[in-house]
């Protein structure tokens, strides 16, 4: 009993510790920092869940028209060239990248280097369930979700490029 009573006390001392490591994870994980400048967007860690929430709100919603994106120059380009909205301009230039990862030649859905482009194309532009684009590649959900972590990587790659050519 004396020992569960130390135990006890000596967990009582941590608890303002691990409350405040709380407190610190949860600032990060849902706090987002404003960036001076596109280019350090680009560069940060976040830039590939950036290009995620925006490919997942791709028909619209509040994580595309409130995109840190949306302060890209190759966005506000767009924007100012074809005379659209902020979301619409994303909208294209997301739909670019996507495109960039397209292979020549005629489009297979068994061929491996179709792989990433099928996956952002029917998931995303399409609209597509991930059940039905599992079935359509021939490939378990748990492949599916594997490959679409690297083709969301892939774009925002790409939507990096585009980025660095616009300066």
């Amino acid at each position: 009993m004396r020992l569960q009573a130390e135990l006890a006390g000596f967990l009582e001392g941590l608890m303002p510790q691990m409350e405040e490591i709380d407190r610190w994870r949860g600032v990060t994980r849902y706090r987002q920092e404003p960036y001076a400048t596109p280019a350090q967007l680009v560069q940060s860690t976040e830039f590939a869940n950036a290009v995620k929430d925006a490919l997942n709100h791709y028909w619209g919603g509040p994580r595309l028209t409130d995109s840190r994106l949306l302060s890209l120059r190759v966005v506000q380009a767009e924007q100012a060239q074809s005379a659209v909205n902020a979301a619409q301009a994303l909208r294209t230039v997301l739909l670019q990248a996507v495109e960039s990862l397209r292979p020549e030649g005629e489009r297979s859905m068994t061929a491996a280097e179709w792989t990433l482009y099928n996956i952002l194309e029917m998931r995303y532009i399409q609209g597509r369930k991930v059940r039905d684009v599992a079935r359509r590649l021939a490939m378990s959900e748990s492949d599916f979700y594997r490959k679409q972590r690297v083709a969301i990587n892939e774009a925002a790659r790409a939507l990096a490029e585009m980025e660095y050519n616009a300066q």
